[in-house]
């Protein structure tokens, strides 16, 4: 961890999607595929789509990749829909999770976020968890 973050070096594997939490199984693959339609699109199936469906064990349709990336968000959002299994991954299944410790607030507080945006000014560039633990907007 601290030669990527210190160096950018990585002594592992970036991409080891076998480690992914179901809610997020699809994550790296969207990435992938949402970056490639920025750069180009009217870009063909994504060069790593063979790749992909030998690691995820699914075919991944799409004569092109806008088709490939409709289908795989529609299987990340259906993913997402699980709060139960996203709220274990961002706090674990104890009542007072690590992260409710540290920030001293707990998931269902109005200033977990604020709480949650102070503790993480320690890191450099780090604001995935705020994207991750902030609780659903009603209705979602």
């Amino acid at each position: 961890m601290r030669a990527a973050l210190d160096d950018g070096r990585w002594l592992c594997d970036q991409h080891e999607p076998q480690w992914l939490a179901p809610p997020y199984r699809w994550a790296l693959v969207l990435d992938s595929l949402q970056a490639l339609h920025r750069r180009d699109p009217e870009a063909g199936p994504h060069p790593r789509t063979a790749e992909w469906e030998a690691a995820c064990q699914r075919g991944i349709p799409g004569q092109t990749c806008a088709g490939q990336l409709e289908t795989v968000q529609r299987w990340y959002d259906t993913d997402q829909r699980d709060q139960q299994q996203v709220r274990a991954v961002g706090y674990g299944t104890r009542p007072a999770s690590a992260v409710e410790q540290a920030v001293g607030a707990h998931a269902v507080d109005p200033d977990l976020e604020q709480c949650l945006a102070d503790a993480l000014t320690a890191f450099r560039d780090c604001r995935w968890p705020l994207d991750h633990l902030r609780q659903p907007a009603s209705g979602a």
